[in-house]
């Protein structure tokens, strides 16, 4: 396994514990509950984390698995990804990419569901990193709809800042739940 990657799935490893202990630990009401009409609740934010880290993982196993008959996705640039990464970890809002659209929460999938499902990442990402040839390390093996080709050790960096970032918004959840009445008040 290439050593930049074995890093970056450690953090992602950490962010993911964090996120999901974090959301854990919320009564059930507060966990489906919006802080407002236009912001996501903490089970939607944990839909959108595991449909976003599903088609990025996918991604990056479709290629691998293609061998020699992977599709070329074009340079990866350095400062693109470190421009996005900043992006994350700072305070502005943003919006899904309309790109990106399929990314979005549909409030289809129970939270057991969902819980199963991201901490099944750290498995899928462990088997990326066995099966990832050295000579694959350094292409672009994803594609992100904003910054383009991204390799594995790169799409393992920006899924741990999306799940940090995310991680705020659930802070920022419980903060508005404390604030609101309780129900029948």
């Amino acid at each position: 396994m290439p050593r930049p990657l074995r890093a970056h799935l450690d953090a992602l490893a950490r962010a993911h514990r964090t996120f999901l202990d974090a959301v854990d630990a919320l009564p059930a009401d507060v966990r489906e509950r919006r802080p407002s009409p236009e912001a996501w609740s903490p089970v939607e934010i944990l839909e959108h984390l595991v449909r976003t880290e599903d088609a990025t993982l996918r991604a990056v196993e479709h290629q691998i698995a293609a061998g020699d008959a992977r599709k070329d996705l074009g340079p990866t640039s350095r400062l693109k990804t470190a421009a996005l990464l900043l992006r994350l970890a700072s305070p502005m809002p943003l919006r899904v990419p309309e790109r990106a659209r399929g990314i979005h929460p549909e409030r289809d999938t129970p939270f057991e569901a969902l819980r199963e499902r991201f901490t099944a990442f750290d498995a899928r990402w462990q088997a990326v990193a066995e099966t990832l040839p050295d000579a694959l390390a350094g292409v672009g093996l994803m594609k992100h709809p904003v910054i383009g080709a991204l390799t594995a050790a790169d799409a393992a960096r920006f899924m741990t800042a999306h799940v940090v970032r995310h991680r705020g918004q659930v802070a920022r959840a419980v903060r508005a739940a404390d604030r609101a009445p309780s129900p029948g008040a």
